[in-house]
């Protein structure tokens, strides 16, 4: 039996400082504050790198959240202000001159650890510790705020995604007017944490057919096949521009997810990261270099439970699946994927790596990694 170890590397605070969402998640928050005449929220880094230590790592879901303590602030001091939708509501708390006291929004992450750690999909997780805390009667516009996160129907995803995107390029992706004059991308902010010999061996690294290695990420990216419709935006592939990886190292990304969610009649949470399904995914892009085939067989293997593909491949090798993640609920989703394919019959093991730079993603990541290092080049150095 051959052996071989798959390497699945996270983007946005492994590969990449993702500095341009942590400026449009500041710059969505402070904008629906503003809407409802509330000063400047202006979160912190230490709160921003809070989320993800409790595994929300998704700006889509982190922004609403906010938004949503925010209102239920003002609600649970004003009930005669709320309104049937959350556009009229913020409006008449704005012409009420009501100010509230900023949330505690460590408190309210901490709130939803337990719940994404046993694996509740975060929009859901949220939600639901977003109604315990509110009002039965805001209850309505809480929902209103959590569902559909990953659409740009989402009134916080749009306003999100025109601080990150930019004018130019969210009107050109989404074939809709902006209503931002944000006409700067502030992707363009990221910064490359990889260093460049190490790039070259990333570059460099397993055969066609065999890469190795899977960038693992839940970036929105293109769809998997050519597209008119879905409204794809290209952030994974900007961000490995960046890194100089583009069209060098295979990936797994958001866009691929919601593209496979699609077809097979599923919410994209069903799907994307931190479900095991991308996890999956990833693990057989990493075998096979072969992005299609690997979408295919990690949804067969969820909605059927059969091998198919990369993924019955792995049945004659003994595997070691080497993950590196700044995230404990996305190193989980890899752990869930791992023993799926051991039930499977596959030998197979997981080992991973958690990835800090700072202190409460250190603690976090402890409690899930097998070691935790300061950064990828530290990891790739001892591990690869």
């Amino acid at each position: 039996m051959g052996e071989n170890r798959l390497v699945l590397i996270d983007l946005d605070g492994v590969l990449i400082e993702s500095v341009g969402y942590n400026l449009a998640l500041r710059a969505t928050v402070d904008r629906f504050a503003a809407l409802m005449g509330q000063d400047r929220i202006h979160l912190s880094d230490q709160e921003v790198a809070g989320f993800y230590a409790c595994g929300i790592t998704s700006e889509f879901i982190s922004a609403p959240m906010c938004v949503a303590a925010l209102l239920i602030q003002a609600l649970s001091l004003r009930p005669d202000l709320q309104r049937s939708e959350l556009p009229g509501t913020m409006e008449a708390i704005r012409h009420s001159r009501l100010r509230v006291s900023r949330p505690d929004f460590q408190n309210l992450g901490d709130r939803v650890r337990p719940e994404l750690a046993a694996g509740v999909e975060p929009a859901r997780a949220v939600g639901s510790a977003l109604r315990d805390i509110s009002p039965i009667a805001v209850r309505g516009l809480i929902d209103e705020l959590m569902q559909d996160v990953y659409s740009v129907r989402s009134l916080t995803t749009r306003t999100f995604q025109q601080f990150a995107l930019g004018r130019v390029q969210f009107e050109r992706t989404y074939r809709m007017p902006a209503e931002i004059g944000q006409e700067r991308s502030l992707l363009s902010n990221d910064v490359p944490l990889l260093r460049s010999e190490l790039v070259a061996k990333l570059r460099a690294c397993g055969v066609p057919g065999f890469p190795g290695v899977a960038v693992f990420t839940a970036r929105p990216s293109l769809s998997p096949v050519s597209t008119r419709g879905g409204h794809f935006s290209p952030e994974a592939e900007l961000a490995l521009e960046v890194l100089g990886l583009d069209g060098q190292v295979p990936y797994t990304a958001g866009g691929h997810m919601v593209w496979l969610a699609a077809v097979q009649g599923r919410s994209p949470a069903d799907y994307i990261k931190p479900s095991p399904v991308h996890a999956l995914a990833a693990i057989a892009t990493a075998r096979s270099g072969e992005l299609l085939t690997s979408l295919e067989a990690s949804a067969h293997l969820n909605e059927a439970a059969e091998l198919r593909g990369p993924l019955e491949q792995l049945k004659s090798e003994r595997t070691e699946v080497l993950v590196f993640e700044d995230s404990t609920a996305a190193i989980q989703s890899v752990r869930k994927a791992v023993e799926r394919l051991a039930l499977q019959g596959i030998d197979i093991r997981c080992t991973a790596v958690g990835v800090a730079a700072d202190e409460a993603r250190w603690e976090a990541l402890s409690r899930v990694a097998d070691r935790v290092v300061p950064s990828i080049n530290e990891g790739l150095e001892l591990e690869w």
